[in-house]
């Protein structure tokens, strides 16, 4: 692959230095006296073989250099020896008129300035990255070539480019000398071409293997060359007079010389990469499949198989994977070797089933746990509301038998409404439980609720009853509980005794206190014997009076 890379290279080289030697014949018969038709025909010849060979260099140089400004640099510097070789072609062949000659003769120093610029941006930007960009005050650089270029095409105006003897008309140019700003022209691409040299030979220092003096040596001969042809040495302006020719030439093989040395990088240097990839199993295909560069140990693909990757991955035995990427011309496959990772992948699915399974059994052990959770929970709230309402059920129950037994109305009515009272009473102390254990506090408005529901159901015995709710005393949650725990034990005492029952809870001297006040009389031991600090007094009406603090006492 090597040896057919450099092949390649040798013939293109060949190639272009047979077109240049071709030209440069050209030009010896035609100053050897030929006729006017065959020099005519030569010059046709001439010219054509340099225009082709510098645009086909140009492309070249955009297909191949990878480095952005460079590239623009040198395909710029291409266009500009086409349009030169152009230019003077027309004004020497095709143009009669002295005014158009002189102003095409003009034209030449366009890209006689901006030739030795762009070859001194291309030296800055060499040994840089791909996508490096020089700095943006660069620019500045084009400011004297474009201020020179426009005095030298306004020349006949002020004469500081080029002086012509007077009344010479348009034809003088046949004999003319150099003004002040010819010097300045010819300082300014001396100077661009030091600092190209100089800047040059900075990077060749840089330790790389590639031969770097290739570029050195047609940098060399252009800076003799413009030193003799100013000097107007008789060889050089004899054998080497076509300046435009001579110019274009050295420049371009200055470029090519550092292309070629990898000063600038390119994309061509497939046979040494591909030398150098072993045990990556890469090639690249044309459009049409064919393989045109491989590396030492390939994988062998079929046509089958690229036609396959070219939408997406393709699995090939041995544990490999062909992958495809889309370059310009072609393909790039690489038969990429991922046993490793399939057995990785493998081992990784045996370990997802068994986590799978593991947690499967994990789930089943928390639904269980949470179960059993759940049941604990229930069996202790349910604990703890019997505890609260355990003596109000019992109650129920001796009703339900009474009931069964009763044989009047009346007597089924009251044991109906007792058990009235009595499920009013544990509905809304199960509420007060929950709220305790969901992390809430018993408010005035929940007592209210409570105590409208109890009132409700003891209308349903006969008893009348109010209540007053003091909501600025600031009593706790455990302080209105006791309240409505206090209320519902005299409640019941009270039951075929009372006509009304008045239930006032508030705040006095700084005591939390339930008040309950009715016109029967129940015997007290009942309820001082569930709440001793209670104190019982008789009223007016021949009444009872209870009064139960509600702060630092009885438990909950």
């Amino acid at each position: 692959m090597k040896r057919k890379y450099g092949y390649k290279r040798r013939i293109t080289a060949f190639t272009a230095f047979g077109a240049a030697c071709a030209a440069f014949i050209c030009r010896a018969a035609v100053l050897s006296g030929a006729g006017v038709f065959l020099s005519g025909l030569l010059n046709l010849v001439r010219i054509f073989v340099y225009l082709t060979l510098f645009s086909a260099w140009g492309v070249s140089v955009s297909r191949r250099v990878v480095q952005t400004q460079p590239r623009a640099y040198l395909v710029s510097s291409a266009a500009l020896m086409v349009f030169w070789l152009f230019v003077r072609e027309l004004r020497w062949h095709f143009v009669e008129g002295a005014v158009l000659k002189r102003f095409l003769w003009y034209v030449y120093y366009i890209p006689i300035l901006l030739i030795p610029l762009f070859g001194f941006l291309v030296s800055l930007s060499l040994g840089r990255g791909e996508s490096c960009r020089l700095p943006d005050k660069t620019a500045l650089l084009f400011i004297p070539p474009s201020a020179l270029a426009l005095f030298v095409l306004t020349n006949d105006l002020h004469g500081l480019v080029f002086v012509f003897p007077e009344n010479a008309g348009m034809k003088g140019e046949l004999d003319y000398g150099y003004g002040v700003l010819f010097r300045v022209i010819a300082v300014w691409c001396v100077l661009c071409l030091l600092l190209s040299f100089i800047t040059l030979l900075r990077k060749c220092r840089i330790g790389r293997k590639s031969p770097l003096y290739l570029p050195l040596l047609p940098f060399a001969l252009l800076l003799v060359y413009d030193l003799l042809y100013a000097l107007r040495a008789p060889f050089v302006v004899g054998a080497l007079g076509d300046f435009a020719v001579t110019e274009c030439l050295l420049t371009a093989l200055f470029f090519e010389s550092c292309i070629r040395c990898g000063l600038i990088q390119s994309n061509t240097r497939y046979g040494e990469l591909f030398g150098a990839a072993r045990g990556l199993s890469l090639q690249i295909a044309d459009e049409s499949l064919c393989v045109r560069y491989s590396s030492p140990d390939p994988y062998p693909l079929t046509k089958e198989d690229m036609e396959s990757a070219l939408e997406r991955p393709v699995e090939l035995p041995g544990g490999r994977i062909l992958e495809c990427m889309r370059i310009k011309g072609g393909h790039a496959f690489r038969a990429k070797d991922v046993s490793a990772l399939l057995s990785l992948r493998e081992t990784l699915a045996e370990a997802r089933e068994e986590l799978s399974e593991r947690e499967g059994l994990i789930k089943a052990e928390y639904e269980q746990e949470a179960e059993l959770r759940r049941v604990a929970e229930q069996n202790r709230l349910y604990d703890l509301l019997n505890e609260k309402t355990g003596s109000q059920l019992d109650r129920i129950k001796e009703l339900a038998g009474e009931y069964e037994k009763a044989e009047s109305d009346r007597e089924k009515k009251r044991i109906l409404s007792e058990t009235l009272v009595l499920g009013a009473y544990i509905k809304r102390r199960r509420d007060f439980v929950l709220l305790a254990e969901g992390g809430s506090a018993v408010t005035p408005d929940s007592l209210e609720r409570a105590f409208d529901e109890s009132f409700r159901s003891l209308s349903a015995c006969g008893v009348r009853g109010a209540y007053l709710i003091d909501a600025d005393a600031a009593l706790t949650g455990e302080a209105l509980t006791l309240a409505y725990d206090f209320f519902e034990s005299v409640a019941e005492a009270l039951l075929g005794a009372a006509r009304y029952i008045v239930v006032n809870v508030g705040r006095a001297d700084g005591e939390a206190f339930c008040r309950i006040t009715s016109d029967g009389v129940c015997p007290s031991p009942p309820v001082a014997s569930l709440y001793p600090r209670v104190r019982t007094l008789s009223g007016e009406d021949g009444g009872a009076l209870f009064i139960l603090p509600l702060e630092g006492g009885e438990s909950l």
